[in-house]
């Protein structure tokens, strides 16, 4: 596990940060994440804290001890691909059994969108490649969730060409990750960089599949 400790743009004048906490893949597979966060998170003032699929309890535990200390004053902010995907959101059930409020959730090609998203949850950003019986969109179990599903080729404008394994490696895909998450800490709702990402996305050519 690795960590950035970095002050948010929203909160660099009070010292204080935003952490993002981001669940790999099966097998630690989310390629890339280094450079990854320090393009795209870093540079937006985002902390970054990764864990395995198989750490999840452990990440419960820590993110609960991080904001009983009162070291999460923006909000908790959980990222979660492919099958972290689905231990992000146990992660969330275990934080609303201790009380804690998730800010965003963010899942990516999760293959579990057969688990509901708790309540605790105020706001989730669900992106897939299109919908199948693995991926798809997900739901809510509390009306209040603010939830954006959104299909990675019809709502945000990327490529067909970008399959499950491929989604990772897309650049555009973390630069619209990260400013959700500047948004969320601004009071903005799921899926509010969705037109830019679609302007930007029709007026760039897509890479040749590797």
């Amino acid at each position: 596990m690795f960590a950035l400790f970095l002050s948010s743009f929203g909160c660099e004048a009070r010292g204080e940060s935003t952490s993002v906490y981001i669940i790999r893949g099966g097998g630690g597979y989310f390629p890339n994440l280094g450079n990854i966060v320090n393009k795209n998170f870093k540079s937006r003032g985002l902390n970054v804290i990764d864990y395995r699929v198989d750490q999840h309890t452990k990440a419960a535990g820590e993110i609960i001890a991080a904001h009983r200390a009162g070291k999460l004053s923006s909000g908790v902010f959980l990222v979660g691909y492919s099958a972290g995907g689905g231990a992000a959101i146990k992660i969330a059930n275990s934080l609303k059994s201790a009380g804690v409020s998730v800010r965003l959730l963010i899942l990516i090609e999760t293959i579990r969108p057969d688990l509901a998203i708790p309540s605790n949850v105020q706001g989730c950003f669900n992106l897939y490649h299109a919908p199948h019986a693995i991926v798809g969109r997900v739901r809510a179990s509390s009306s209040k969730t603010r939830l954006c599903n959104c299909d990675a080729h019809d709502d945000a404008g990327f490529g067909p060409e970008y399959g499950h394994f491929r989604i990772p490696w897309v650049d555009g895909v973390h630069e619209m990750i990260a400013d959700e998450i500047v948004n969320a800490t601004r009071g903005r709702s799921p899926g509010a960089t969705l037109s830019n990402r679609r302007a930007l996305n029709s007026a760039t050519p897509s890479p040749e599949p590797r």
